[in-house]
């Protein structure tokens, strides 16, 4: 795999083809002693530049949120010109749920 990535040539565009190269060389890797943590214990300075500060974090997971919430205060059921509220749950949701039901799943 190591010779592999090294001969590989790609133009124009940056590839992940060195961090392959580097993963391939760490002796960690080659014994097979790795985990999860595997790119914050062995290259940990990799790992600080990829990290992002906590308050950028919650604050995306917050916006995301937001986002997410104004969408489905405009997909709530609005009422009709008769006063009935019209449903904005698909067919095939409400077959999904029925049937659920009908199982015993739910």
């Amino acid at each position: 795999m190591n010779r592999a990535l090294c001969e590989y040539v790609v133009q124009g565009v940056d590839t992940t083809i060195p961090f392959g190269i580097l993963v391939m060389n760490n002796k960690t890797y080659q014994k097979g002693d790795i985990s999860t943590a595997f790119i914050s214990e062995e290259m940990p300075d990799l790992a600080a530049s990829l990290g992002q500060p906590d308050d950028v974090i919650t604050q995306s997971a917050l916006a995301a949120a937001l986002i997410d919430f104004e969408g489905q205060l405009k997909q709530v059921a609005a009422p009709d010109g008769d006063g009935k509220k019209k449903s904005t749950t698909s067919s095939w949701k409400l077959s999904g749920r029925i049937d659920n039901l009908k199982k015993g799943l739910v």
